[in-house]
């Protein structure tokens, strides 16, 4: 529907904001002010015939993570992938390098550690809902705007830690969507 269709009143519900039009009763934040943002070890592993899974960009498409056809690592090579941050439930995987900005959300207790190029986002504050808003136009549009490189795109980590998201106001609204 355009926008000429719509009621005085439903126009005032929306505000304009750095990021684009929004309700009037949601915000705008930062990644960093409501997450953590964990980079992956700059190097790559000897890999193993068995063991723990390491998600490389390759690995992280759109929706819940897949570890299936991962490479795998040994227990040691896992520790040291691990020591800032264990990847847990709830957490979003992003993509920094090559298909940069694509995300998975981590619905498995299965242990894992990060491969190079790739980062994880862990809130406190809603992952379900960062996982959406990160996955939305408003965001897109900025990760596309900040992407730097000629032959491999490269999504830095402070670009994803300056990512504006909007976020309800109300916590039943984030329920209502992360549903």
């Amino acid at each position: 529907m355009g926008r000429w269709n719509l009621t005085a009143k439903q126009v005032q519900e929306f505000k304009e904001t750095e990021i684009g039009k929004i309700p009037v009763d949601w915000e705008v934040k930062e990644v960093k002010e409501i997450s953590k943002v964990i980079d992956s070890l700059h190097k790559t592993p000897k890999y193993a015939n068995d063991g723990y899974s390491m998600v490389r960009v390759t690995d992280i498409e759109s929706g819940p993570l897949n570890l299936k056809n991962t490479l795998k690592v040994t227990k040691e090579v896992y520790e040291e992938f691990t020591k800032n941050h264990k990847p847990r439930r709830n957490d979003v995987v992003i993509g920094r390098v090559g298909t940069y900005g694509i995300t998975s959300y981590v619905d498995t207790d299965e242990q894992f550690c990060l491969g190079q190029n790739t980062a994880v986002i862990h809130s406190e504050f809603n992952n379900n809902f960062v996982y959406y808003a990160l996955n939305s136009k408003l965001v897109k549009n900025q990760i596309e705007a900040r992407v730097v490189g000629s032959t491999q795109k490269t999504f830095s980590l402070q670009n994803i830690r300056e990512l504006q998201i909007p976020i309800p106001t109300n916590s039943t609204e984030i329920s209502k969507i992360t549903k």
